[in-house]
C-alpha cells in the first residue's frame, strides 16, 4: 500500500492498490464500513481503515487541485484490466 499521496500518479497507485486488495472501493465510503461477505468480518482493521481513509482524503485534495474528477479517475482504474 502506498504510504503518501502527493500527486495524481500517487492517487492512481492508491486506487490500483485497492483494486489489487480485491475491494470494490468508492471514494465516498469509510473503510471502517467494508465487510468481507464470505467471513462477515471487517475487511480492514481499525488501523488499516484509518490509513486508507487518510489516503482517500488526501486523494480528494490532490484531484481537486489538479481539476480531475476523482470518481472518473477511480472508475477508469477499476474498468481497465490491471492484471
Amino acid at each position: 500500500m502506498i504510504a503518501t499521496i502527493n500527486n495524481i500518479q500517487d492517487v492512481e497507485t492508491f486506487f490500483k492498490d485497492l483494486y489489487n486488495e480485491g475491494v470494490s472501493a468508492h471514494p465516498d465510503d469509510d473503510f471502517n464500513d467494508y465487510i468481507n461477505y464470505e467471513t462477515n468480518e471487517a475487511t480492514y482493521t481499525v488501523e488499516e481503515a484509518i490509513v486508507r481513509n487518510e489516503l482517500m482524503n488526501r486523494s480528494f485534495i490532490v484531484c481537486e487541485n489538479a481539476s480531475i474528477d476523482i470518481y472518473e479517475l477511480m472508475a477508469q482504474i477499476y474498468l481497465i484490466d490491471l492484471k
